[in-house]
């Protein structure tokens, strides 16, 4: 016998007789998301606007939070810097990434000696120009671009077009859901926020695609039932197994958060905030839009035949 049961789970009301509920949902992220990119704007990570790479070889393991403190002094690599540890303990090596700026590598060497008690030496310094930045930047917007498109396309051919539309609505809300995380909270867009951003795309039309092959299914099968009933029931009938497996996935990912370390959490999080933003856009904002065109077709398909009747 289960512990929990979610085999009856259902929403407390009719999302397409109150659909105000979706789109004030919809309006308000967007609003709010342009909102904080006027006022605060993106943090973009040094990756995307340029700056320094390098190496820190140790001949001991050292303590991450003191080595973060260090690199973060104004007077060594600034507050902007960020490090990630990887190899072995015979050869620990800090990976360090800055802002670009003028930099006194022996004077900071020497420093950094000082405070770790041990050997240190770097290795590898790299300079990523500000062109190298923003074709990064370029090149990352049109893959996430392509990749929204392609999924539109696919649920065109394999449901219609208002379903199409209804998943991009909802992908927008997913992405603007993400972009306001980001911009609210200064959080840094790097390389793996990308990754957040796809991944989101994926799991969240995933969702949605089950949603709406029940909304066909039961179109197929339960005529008598209007489009309005037939989009709640179909929402109901998906619901658990939407909310089941988004559980599973947050809480794998909660446990990545805070057992996985600083490096991370930095991708973890925005996941969780991804993820959380694509079950409730196959909830709350798919369904309702592909409703919201259903009845604007219907309304065109009636308009038109009285208009051919009316001509006879």
């Amino acid at each position: 016998m289960a512990l929990f049961s979610f085999s009856r789970l259902s929403l407390p009301f009719s999302l397409t007789k109150h659909i105000w509920v979706p789109i004030t949902l919809l309006l308000s992220v967007m609003i709010f998301m342009m909102g904080s990119l006027w006022y605060k704007g993106v943090n973009w990570g040094i990756d995307f606007k340029g700056g320094i790479v390098l190496e820190a070889r140790f001949s001991r393991v050292p303590h991450l939070d003191e080595v973060r403190r260090f690199v973060q002094h104004p007077d060594n690599f600034g507050e902007e810097s960020t490090i990630q540890q990887y190899g072995d303990k015979t050869k620990p090596t800090i990976l360090i990434r800055a802002a670009e700026k003028k930099i006194d590598l022996p004077g900071i060497q020497k420093r950094f000696q000082k405070m770790s008690g041990d050997t240190v030496v770097f290795d590898k310094y790299n300079r990523i120009g500000a062109k190298l930045g923003k074709e990064l930047m370029k090149s990352s917007t049109w893959a996430l671009l392509f990749a929204l498109l392609g999924i539109g396309i696919y649920i065109w051919i394999r449901f219609d077009w208002m379903f199409s539309i209804a998943s991009w609505i909802a992908l927008a809300y997913d992405c603007a859901a993400l972009l306001l995380f980001f911009s609210f909270f200064n959080y840094e867009i790097s390389e793996g926020s990308m990754v957040a951003f796809l991944i989101t795309a994926g799991y969240s039309v995933n969702d949605t695609v089950i949603v709406f092959d029940r909304i066909r299914e039961n179109r197929g099968y339960k005529k008598n039932l209007s489009c309005s009933e037939i989009v709640d029931l179909s929402i109901n009938e998906t619901l658990s197994r939407t909310v089941l497996t988004s559980m599973t996935t947050l809480v794998a990912l909660f446990v990545l958060y805070m057992l996985g370390g600083s490096i991370i959490a930095t991708y973890s999080l925005p996941m969780i905030v991804g993820i959380s933003s694509g079950t409730i856009s196959s909830i709350l904002i798919a369904a309702p839009i592909f409703y919201i065109l259903f009845q604007f077709q219907a309304k065109r398909e009636h308009q038109s035949f009285k208009s051919s009747i009316s001509k006879k």
